[in-house]
C-alpha cells in the first residue's frame, strides 16, 4: 500500500497530472492530516477538488493508530509528513510518497521505502519526476515508466 503526503498530490494537481497517481499506483492512502491540509485548509487551491473527488474511489483516508509515533515525529516534521510516515509503518508494504528531505531521512531511518518528487526545471517539460528509493536493498535495478510530463522510476528486483 502506498501512503502519500500532501505536497506530491498538490504538485501533480498544479500541472494537471493528478490522475497519474492512479495510473501508476492504482490505490493511494492518505492520513487525515494530509486530507485536512489539501481539502480543508487548501480549499480552492490546487489539489483540493481532485483529492476530494478521488476519496472513496482510489484514494482512501485512513486514521493513524500510533499517535505516540506521530507526536514523536512532530519534533522534526510537519503533521502531514509525520502522519504519512506513521501510517506507512502501520500498513502492509510500507511505501510512502515524500518530497521533504528531512522526511525522507526519517523514512530511511524507520526502514521505509519512499517515493520522491524531484523538480527538474529543464527536463520533463519543466514539471519534475518521481523516483523511489528502497533502502533495504540498494542493489535493485530501476525500471522507468514515462509520461510526456513526468517519469516514474521504480526500483525492482531483477528477474534472472
Amino acid at each position: 500500500m502506498i501512503v502519500s503526503n500532501a505536497s506530491s498530490l498538490i504538485a501533480l494537481a498544479r500541472i494537471e497530472r493528478f490522475g497519474l497517481l492512479q495510473s501508476v499506483f492504482g490505490h493511494l492512502c492518505i492520513p487525515q492530516a494530509v486530507y485536512d491540509e489539501i481539502v480543508v485548509k487548501g480549499a480552492g487551491k490546487a489539489g483540493a477538488d481532485e483529492t476530494r473527488e478521488a476519496v472513496g474511489d482510489w484514494i482512501e483516508v485512513l486514521p493513524v493508530k500510533d499517535t505516540a509515533m506521530v507526536r514523536s515525529l512532530l519534533t522534526e516534521l510537519g503533521r502531514g509528513e509525520s502522519e504519512a510516515i506513521a501510517l506507512a509503518l502501520e500498513t502492509e508494504g510500507g511505501l510512502v510518497l515524500l518530497d521533504d528531505r528531512r522526511a525522507r531521512t526519517v523514512a530511511k531511518f524507520m526502514g521505509l521505502r519512499h517515493f520522491q518528487k524531484n523538480n527538474h526545471p529543464k527536463s520533463h517539460g519543466g514539471t519534475g519526476s518521481i523516483r523511489t528509493n528502497h533502502f533495504s536493498n540498494p542493489g535493485r535495478r530501476s525500471s522507468r515508466f514515462s509520461n510526456s510530463s513526468i517519469s516514474f522510476g521504480v526500483k525492482r528486483t531483477p528477474v534472472w
